[in-house]
């Protein structure tokens, strides 16, 4: 294997962005010939719809901004760890009203539906004097869920949680 490819691979799998000491550690080479691989790397995709970005002192692989403005349905929503407590009530007691929401996880549930609700993973719909919430069509292509069935989601989500 040469060093460039490792260099390239590990930029591709990676999901954040990797700074050289990163990529030496990892691939057991010289920082020199990490930074020889990037400058490769950089020239080589440089015509192409990927770049390797330098992003303050790492390096990502990543589509160029012209390109990901017009793909970005394309690409699976990133889910703060953050939100997933949220997102899992939401899932496993769908639907529920965003007060009962409230009363589990606190005010802070408020600001949580609304990042999930730009994420496209939970719909918000009135409801009296609240809004009744559960997730999406794209909630489930992202875990993997045939159907928006209550107890297979539960089943789905117990399942998970176990392993």
């Amino acid at each position: 294997m040469d060093i460039e490819g490792l260099v390239e691979a590990a930029l591709f799998i990676s999901s954040r962005p990797l700074a050289v000491e990163d990529l030496a550690k990892v691939i057991k080479i010289r920082h020199r010939e990490v930074r020889g691989a990037l400058k490769d790397l950089t020239s080589k995709w440089k015509d192409g719809a990927i770049e390797i970005a330098k992003i303050g002192d790492a390096y990502s692989m990543q589509v160029k901004e012209e390109y990901a403005e017009r793909l970005r349905e394309l690409a699976p929503p990133q889910i703060p760890q953050k939100l997933l407590k949220t997102l899992s009530l939401v899932a496993y007691h769908q639907p529920i009203k965003q007060v009962e929401l409230r009363d589990m996880v606190g005010r802070r549930a408020y600001d949580d539906l609304k990042l999930l609700e730009d994420t496209k993973m939970v719909a918000r719909k009135p409801f009296g004097s609240t809004k009744m919430v559960e997730t999406t069509k794209l909630f489930n292509e992202y875990f993997g869920i045939d159907g928006k069935d209550q107890e297979e989601v539960r089943v789905l989500l117990e399942e998970r949680l176990k392993s």
